[in-house]
This record gives C-alpha cells, sequence and structure tokens, in this order.
C-alpha cells in the first residue's frame, strides 16, 4: 500500500473467555503485528475492552460489534469455533458482506481475496 492510500481496517476474532489472559493477548498483538505489517489497520478486542462501558459478556460483544461494524474485514483466530462471541462476530460480519479471513492463510488468500473483494465492492467514501 502507498502512504497515501486509506488503509483498509482488519478486525481480529479469537476466543478469549475461558483462556489463559497472557496466551490470548499475545496471540492477538502477533496477529495484529502482523496485518500491520502488511499496510493494514489492526482492531484488536482487547484493546477494545476498556472502553467496553461494563463487566458483562454481552457488554464487551456489543462494544465488539460496534468495531467491527467499521471494519473492512474479519481474521480469524485458530481457536475461533469454539467461541460464542466469535460466532457472534461471524454472524454479524457476514450479515454486512464483511469478507472473512483465517488466521493460517494470512499471508496469500488474504492478498488475493481483499483485491477481488475491493475491486467488486468499492467503500462507500470511494462511492
Amino acid at each position: 500500500m502507498e502512504e497515501n492510500e486509506a488503509k483498509y481496517r482488519i478486525y481480529v476474532s479469537g476466543p478469549i473467555s475461558g483462556r489463559d489472559e497472557s496466551e490470548s493477548r499475545e496471540a492477538f498483538r502477533r496477529m495484529c503485528e502482523t496485518l500491520e505489517g502488511l499496510g493494514y489497520e489492526a482492531v484488536n478486542p482487547w484493546d477494545l475492552a476498556e472502553k467496553a462501558g461494563g463487566h458483562r459478556w454481552a457488554d464487551y460483544v456489543l462494544n465488539d460489534l460496534r468495531a467491527l461494524r467499521d471494519c473492512d474485514g474479519l481474521m480469524q483466530l485458530r481457536g475461533w469455533e469454539g467461541s460464542m462471541g466469535c460466532q457472534t462476530e461471524l454472524s454479524f460480519a457476514l450479515g454486512l458482506g464483511i469478507p472473512i479471513f483465517q488466521e493460517w492463510d494470512v499471508e496469500g488468500r488474504l492478498r488475493q481475496e481483499w483485491m477481488r473483494h475491493r475491486l467488486a465492492q468499492p467503500r462507500e467514501e470511494e462511492m
């Protein structure tokens, strides 16, 4: 991406509840670092947790969905299948037509699918 190009935002989705916090934070941090290295803006739910406005699971998920609504893609970390929060984020992203990417194919498919998606559906600002 060139410097004057707008960065596309990728929401990172992965299991948090019931996991070792330090391992979970590290997995999210690594993926965000990878995405930013590829020129994307990464949205990390761990960074959003402080802004959730409550301490119930639903407060965190609603805050995450607000952030996801403003993203251009959803990146799923390994283990997402067993997380109710990740399932909710996936359903929401599918409903919005946001492309879904998998952690294990970040380098390959992300580049290919992203370009195909961007050509088929220009951002609102481009219309």
